[in-house]
């Protein structure tokens, strides 16, 4: 928790730099690593494995998923998702590894608060850069739908924005992002 506050107290004063590092020193020490110059190849990798986790399940019923209990795996999910904003930041290569890790810690040990996160995050990358809009906007869906099922208010408007500002407009009219935003007011 400690560091997690630490993370989060660097990235509110816009030293991205210091809380990757420290995220990603802890990461390692986890189990998690990273390559600390992420390529295309990087990233085009952990997108198709992250696919290959879903691929033939239908996007919605991850919301299904049973809850994450691995105390290990849920530290790494909250610190993968406090240093999510600094890696797009400071190297923004490792911002969808991180959200791809995010992702696939979700499929195989289930769901967390976090994993709403990851999702609306994959939903991003899946419009934006593998140009999927169709799952990319289910992936902002099930975020939407997860946030409510767990409970997860303080995520609640961070996946929202993402959802409104960077995913909807992909598939539907720019005026259908108004009314979710001025309900969450």
């Amino acid at each position: 928790k400690v560091y997690e506050v630490q993370i989060q107290a660097n990235v509110a004063q816009n030293q991205s730099q210091q809380a990757l590092t420290m995220a990603l020193k802890l990461l390692k020490q986890l189990g998690v690593h990273f390559p600390e110059q992420p390529s295309h190849s990087d990233i085009q990798n952990a997108l198709l494995e992250t696919a290959s986790y879903w691929h033939g399940k239908q996007i919605e019923d991850l919301r299904d998923l049973p809850l994450m209990t691995a105390p290990d795996k849920l530290v790494i999910m909250r610190l993968l998702s406090k240093v999510a904003v600094a890696a797009y930041i400071a190297l923004p290569e490792l911002y969808p590894l991180i959200i791809t890790k995010l992702v696939s810690l979700s499929l195989t040990h289930g769901n967390a608060e976090e994993s709403s996160f990851g999702y609306v995050g994959y939903g991003l990358l899946l419009c934006a850069i593998v140009e999927d809009i169709e799952a990319g906007f289910k992936f902002g869906q099930l975020a939407l739908t997860l946030v409510e099922q767990l409970n997860a208010k303080s995520l609640q408007a961070k996946i929202a924005d993402v959802v409104e500002f960077a995913i909807r407009h992909w598939k539907e009219h720019l005026k259908s992002t108004l009314k979710p935003l001025l309900e969450d007011v």
